[in-house]
């Protein structure tokens, strides 16, 4: 034990006088304990966040958020607008060097100081393209970061519409399988009825084995329904991230603006990032044409090369060089017309964008009309007398009615349910279709 002791205060004693001559007493600092679960869960996903529900504007946002085509497009704008700069500057200059003059047979083969014309040559040679055709290769870079700077914007919005039509999707999935697994229920609670009721002789045995096809059948339904909910949230990962995309949706569907008038929203498709993206191309078209045009004016270079002679005298030599164009026919008019066709083929795209979207925006608001007329007829009459339908079938067949009539107005009702439905979503639809081309 003393033995222990002392060790322990020599390695005590050692530490102190290892902290003084570092510079200071040396302390040992406590390490703060961590819970073992904290170390565990730091940097992952609690399983609460999955359980939390996942609203249709949150899941714009994480869209939005982390999408990696966005972050793809955003540095290629980067990467244009630098490449734009180098574009408008002169090419980097030539080095030259080699043997001129040399001999190679006679007394002075492959000699360099023999004869008085053989030359060890250094020199630099720098291109001059016109300063107009270097400005409007700047500008030809700058209008192709602009195309593809507007071509961003028109991302993030079909972005933003697609996520939200794919969480349409589960949603119209999800909420189609209440009422389908509603029905199974009703068909499992009317068999163990008509199981009793066939001992009693107040049911056929074609009544009960009519129940359990529409039981069976319901119940298929309902396993297409799941595969749907599946398939919907597939599509929804692809824009949120599979983690994301599991989250439970909301069981009711949030309200959309209202879109504006119609004409409101055409008029907004004239501005619209896509259509606007052809509006570059056209200018960056017209660049092509302006640029064209430069080749029939000639560039010209100059060079400054140094002649060493070994025992003759050195030479020093100035050059400069012009291109010659002449032959036009063939090169230049022909280069010129290619671009004046791209521009003129720019300009009929950009009107066949604008009338692709006015008939989209038509389209969308017309849908966006009869959902919300057929939501009505189906919220005031259509599903109220359904669901009627099927008590007065329920009354008929306990007065010993057709127990047919019972499970076709069940089914009636099941169909009506999911058409209300896809009214409801549908609506949805064409407001996310028109907010695309509004904001």
């Amino acid at each position: 034990m003393k033995e222990q002791k002392f060790i322990f205060a020599l390695r005590m004693v050692l530490l102190f006088a290892a902290g003084l001559l570092a510079g200071g007493p040396l302390v040992l600092a406590e390490t703060p304990s961590v819970p073992i679960a904290a170390t565990e869960s730091a940097g992952q996903p609690r399983e609460t966040d999955y359980q939390l529900q996942l609203p249709l504007n949150e899941a714009e946002t994480l869209a939005l958020t982390h999408q990696p085509i966005l972050d793809a497009q955003a540095a290629k704008v980067r990467g244009m607008r630098e490449q734009a700069v180098a574009d408008a500057q002169l090419p980097d200059p030539t080095l030259m060097t080699g043997v001129r003059d040399l001999p190679v047979n006679g007394a002075d083969a492959f000699s360099l100081d023999r004869d008085n014309f053989t030359m060890v040559t250094a020199g630099v040679r720098q291109k001059f393209p016109r300063s107009a055709k270097r400005r409007l290769r700047g500008e030809r870079g700058e209008i192709e970061a602009d195309v593809d700077e507007v071509e961003l914007a028109a991302m993030r919005r079909e972005v933003r519409r697609e996520a939200a039509l794919a969480w349409l999707d589960v949603y119209n999935a999800e909420q189609a399988l209440q009422p389908a697994q509603a029905l199974v229920d009703e068909y499992d609670a009317q068999l163990r009825a008509l199981e009793i009721a066939l001992i009693s002789n107040r049911a056929s045995q074609a009544d009960l084995l009519a129940a359990r096809v529409e039981r069976d059948l319901a119940q298929d339904r309902v396993r297409g329904l799941a595969r749907d909910v599946e398939r919907a949230r597939a599509r929804l990962a692809r824009w949120l991230g599979a983690d994301a995309a599991r989250r439970p949706l909301p069981s009711q569907l949030s309200d959309l603006p209202q879109p504006p008038a119609l004409e409101q929203v055409l008029e907004a498709v004239r501005t619209h990032p896509h259509l606007n993206s052809y509006v570059e191309r056209v200018r960056l078209a017209e660049a092509e044409v302006a640029l064209a045009r430069q080749d029939y004016k000639p560039d010209w270079a100059v060079s400054l090369d140094f002649g060493y002679r070994g025992r003759f005298s050195d030479y020093v030599g100035l050059q400069f060089e012009m291109d010659l164009p002449f032959f036009t026919g063939q090169r230049q008019n022909r280069s010129l017309e290619a671009r004046l066709a791209g521009a003129q083929e720019m300009r009929g795209r950009q009107a066949d964008v604008l009338r692709q979207q006015e008939a989209d925006v038509q389209s969308a608001y017309a849908m966006w009309q009869a959902a919300r007329d057929r939501l009505r007829e189906f919220d005031a009459r259509i599903l109220p007398q359904a669901r009627n339908r099927v008590e007065a079938a329920q009354l008929a067949f306990e007065s010993r009615g057709a127990f047919a009539d019972l499970l076709l107005a069940r089914r009636a009702r099941l169909d009506i349910e999911l058409l209300q439905l896809e009214q409801r979503v549908d609506i949805a639809r064409a407001q996310v279709q028109l907010r695309y081309f509004t904001e």
